[in-house]
C-alpha cells in the first residue's frame, strides 16, 4: 500500500471516529475556515488517538477564490439568460471590487455522486462556494460534505443550517396577485408557477393564496398550473386554463419567461390584453419591457443577489460559528401595459 493510500485511508478513520465528514476532517488538517470549534477539536482529538501525523502543508495563497455554481441543465443557457446572467456579473462586480478570484462551474442539480462534482470542487481550487439556484436536497449534502462552505443564492433549504439570500418571493407574489385584483374587473384569478420544489416558486405561490384569502377569494386547485420556467412550458399551461368552463382573467405567473408564453397563447386565441385578459409577470428580465403589450411584472435585483451572496460568504469564511442567516432583497411592482387600468 503507497503512502498516499496509506494517509488517506487513516484520515478517513480519524473523520469517522471524529464524527464529521471527510471534507471537514481534511479541513482541519488543511488549516481552512468554515470549520466549527467543536469539530476541529474532536478532529484533533481522534488524530491524536489514531495515531495521525499529517504532511506538512504548503501554505495557501492570500487571494481568496470563490466558485459559482449553476445547476447544467438550465431552461435557458447562462450566456442568454437573463436572469442569472445579471446575478453573476454582480457577483464578479463584488469579487473585482474586493481582489477576489472567481470560478465558475456547472452541476446536474439531481446529482447523488460526489464524482459529478465541478473540478473547482474536486481540486478544491476555492475557498468558498455560491450556490445559485435550485440544487436537490440530496445535491445540498453532497456539497455540505465536501467541507466547502457555501451560500444559498436564490434558493433556501430548511433542512440545512446554511446562509442563504433570497428575493422577497412571498410578498412579490402577494403584490402581484392583489394589482391584479385590484385592477381587473370581475376577476378570476389564475397562477402559472414555477415547481413547488424550488423556493421561490413555492413562496411566490403562497403570496398568491395570501392575497386571495385577504379578498374572500377560494383557492381553485384547477386555476393553478406548475410548469418549469420555459416560454413554451407558459404557453400551454395558458391553453389548458383557457380551456377551462369557465376562463380566468387575471392570471399571475411566477416567472417572466412563462408569462411571456402565456402572453403567446393568448394572442393566438384572439384574446386582448389587457382588456379582456390581464397578465403580470415576475423578475424583470430584459424582455418584459419589448413584449406586446410590455409586461407588468415584479423587479428582482438580480445582480444584488449575486453581490449580497459573496458578501456572506465572506462573513462566513471570516466567521465559521455564525449562525447562519437568511437575507431577503426587497421587490417592486413595474407597471406597464398587460394589467387592466379599469377599478375592480
Amino acid at each position: 500500500m503507497s503512502e498516499e493510500t496509506r494517509k488517506k485511508v487513516v484520515l478517513r478513520q480519524v473523520a469517522a471516529r471524529a464524527g464529521v465528514s471527510l471534507g471537514t476532517a481534511s479541513n482541519v488538517f488543511a488549516g481552512r475556515r468554515g470549520v466549527s470549534q467543536k469539530a476541529r477539536e474532536a478532529v484533533l482529538k481522534a488524530a491524536d488517538e489514531l495515531g495521525y501525523h499529517p504532511a506538512p502543508r504548503t501554505p495557501e495563497p492570500a487571494t481568496k477564490t470563490l466558485g459559482f455554481l449553476l445547476r447544467s441543465a438550465l431552461e435557458i443557457p447562462l450566456p442568454i439568460n437573463q436572469f442569472y446572467s445579471y446575478v453573476l456579473s454582480g457577483a464578479e462586480q463584488a469579487c473585482t471590487e474586493r481582489g477576489l478570484s472567481l470560478l465558475y462551474g456547472t452541476l446536474d442539480a439531481e446529482t447523488k455522486s460526489m464524482t459529478a462534482m465541478p473540478a473547482m470542487i474536486q481540486r478544491r481550487q476555492v475557498d468558498g462556494l455560491l450556490v445559485v439556484g435550485y440544487f436537490s436536497t440530496e445535491c445540498f449534502t453532497l456539497l455540505r460534505d465536501t467541507g466547502i462552505p457555501f451560500v444559498m443564492v436564490d434558493q433556501s433549504d430548511a433542512a440545512f443550517e446554511v446562509d442563504s439570500v433570497v428575493s422577497d418571493n412571498e410578498r412579490g407574489g402577494y403584490l402581484a396577485t392583489t394589482y391584479l385584483l385590484q385592477h381587473v374587473p370581475h376577476p378570476i384569478p389564475a397562477m402559472i408557477m414555477g415547481l413547488p420544489n424550488r423556493s421561490s416558486f413555492y413562496e411566490r405561490w403562497l403570496g398568491y393564496r395570501r392575497a386571495l384569502a385577504e379578498y374572500s377569494l377560494p383557492y381553485d386547485e384547477r386555476y393553478v398550473c406548475q410548469v418549469k420556467s420555459a416560454a413554451e412550458e407558459g404557453y400551454h399551461a395558458m391553453k389548458t386554463l383557457l380551456d377551462l368552463p369557465k376562463p380566468p382573467n387575471a392570471i399571475f405567473c411566477s416567472n417572466d419567461q412563462a408569462a411571456i408564453g402565456a402572453l403567446n397563447a393568448l394572442h393566438e386565441r384572439g384574446i386582448a390584453v389587457p382588456d379582456e385578459c390581464s397578465i403580470i409577470g415576475f423578475d424583470d428580465i430584459d424582455m418584459a419591457a419589448h413584449t406586446t403589450p410590455p409586461l407588468t411584472t415584479i423587479r428582482v435585483d438580480k445582480a444584488l443577489l449575486g453581490a449580497e451572496g459573496v458578501r456572506l460568504l465572506l462573513d462566513r469564511l471570516a466567521h465559521p460559528e455564525m449562525a447562519a442567516r437568511r437575507t431577503t432583497i426587497s421587490v417592486k411592482l413595474i407597471e406597464r401595459e398587460s394589467v387592466s387600468i379599469s377599478k375592480a
